[in-house]
């Protein structure tokens, strides 16, 4: 999470609102939260969030999460901060190395074999 913390510090995002994601695509009960790892990992553990789709929403719209229970998630932002986070995470290659290790760990392909 360092990479994607360290992007999103500094935009004016002191809070984010955390909501589940009910079938059908309908919002559950939402959360204020600190921009903090550790207020992330409470609210996990100490809600309904930590098994549910959940969706993050930045207070400035810059930037928006959607992460599922088993830890996958699509990050979107601005071109600028999307640059700011391929940078951060190693670039380009270092983030194709990461998802492929990703791939071959959960085996996510496609195909008979895989790819």
């Amino acid at each position: 999470m360092s990479a994607f913390a360290e992007t999103v510090r500094g935009e004016g995002d002191e809070s984010v609102l955390a909501c589940a994601i009910l079938p059908g695509f309908a919002f559950g009960d939402c959360y204020e939260v600190p921009l903090v790892e550790a207020a992330f990992e409470e609210l996990l553990t100490e809600t309904e969030l930590g098994q549910m789709d959940t969706a993050v929403f930045s207070r400035s719209g810059l930037w928006g999460l959607y992460a599922t229970p088993d830890m996958f998630g699509v990050f979107g932002a601005t071109s600028a901060l999307m640059a700011k986070f391929v940078a951060l995470a190693g670039g380009p290659q270092e983030l194709e190395k990461r998802f492929r290790l990703l791939m071959e760990e959960n085996a996510i392909g496609s195909g008979p074999r895989g790819r």
